[in-house]
């Protein structure tokens, strides 16, 4: 089982990795990591478990929609634990993913995968930011290639504006490559 919050006392978030006993009603902790965001990010808004690698053990990401650790108020942040196969199994320095650096984006505030989307063995990662381009909100879309499915990388984002009712593509300020926890 896994749980992330920041509520903890000093209101930094924190990723626990737990098992329980079902028939003695106990839990035993088995991974604790601080995470390295800003007071009150919202960290553990959205916790996926996923092998998002093909590697065919289980990962995690974990949203902080609020996050201002990057330099920018509540810009948010959304953290790949990697699993390293090895106790501890999930990797201490998370892969940051980070949106367009836009004050108030709150990148993350909902992060949704999609299983084989048009077929290419693949998941995609979709994550969703408000308010980064003039107003709009935005939908990253990750994806791990198939001859390397350790990289991820951003396909295209939308922008979508409900009050005028339209979506375009946006046009890319940058390309994200991302491979084994290091940006490239």
């Amino acid at each position: 089982y896994v749980l992330a919050s920041d509520s903890t006392s000093d209101m930094n978030g924190k990723l626990v990795i737990y098992t329980i006993n079902w028939d003695s009603l106990s839990w035993r902790v088995r991974v604790e990591i601080y995470a390295d965001v800003s007071v009150c990010s919202h960290y553990g808004n959205v916790v996926i478990v996923r092998d998002l690698n093909n590697d065919e053990f289980d990962d995690i990401l974990v949203s902080a929609s609020m996050d201002s650790s990057n330099g920018l108020f509540e810009s948010g942040t959304v953290f790949y634990y990697l699993n390293t196969k090895i106790s501890p199994y999930i990797n201490n320095a998370p892969l940051r993913i980070n949106g367009d650096p836009v004050i108030r984006s709150r990148f993350g505030f909902n992060v949704e995968i999609v299983e084989d989307l048009g077929g290419g063995g693949h998941q995609v990662i979709f994550i969703a930011a408000m308010r980064c381009n003039e107003g709009l909100d935005v939908i990253y879309l990750y994806h791990t290639l198939p001859s390397s499915p350790f990289v991820l990388f951003i396909e295209v984002c939308f922008l979508i504006n409900f009050n005028r009712k339209f979506s375009h593509k946006h046009p890319l300020s940058h390309k994200l490559l991302l491979e084994q926890g290091l940006r490239l």
